[in-house]
């Protein structure tokens, strides 16, 4: 499994979308557009799978806003 994290509106699902070749996560210049981390399993060099996980941005603790950011927040932590 290999989680890309990163702070909000950096690319992350724009980075998946190149990996595995075709527009699996929806991309927007609006921070907070993934809530749900979205999961696409590849094959790398054609013998080992691996599952890729998109995931919300997160923010330096106290700079988050409380209710579904959290929640995002939370999601994706438990991925790590």
């Amino acid at each position: 499994k290999l989680a890309i994290l990163g702070r909000p509106n950096v690319g992350k699902s724009s980075i998946l979308n190149a990996i595995v070749g075709k527009n699996r996560a929806i991309v927007s210049n609006i921070a907070g557009t993934t809530h749900d981390p979205i999961d696409e399993k590849i094959k790398w060099r054609n013998e080992t799978d691996i599952l890729l996980v998109d995931t919300a941005g997160i923010r330096r603790r106290g700079h988050h806003k409380i209710g579904i950011e959290s929640l995002t927040i939370l999601w994706a932590m438990q991925i790590i």
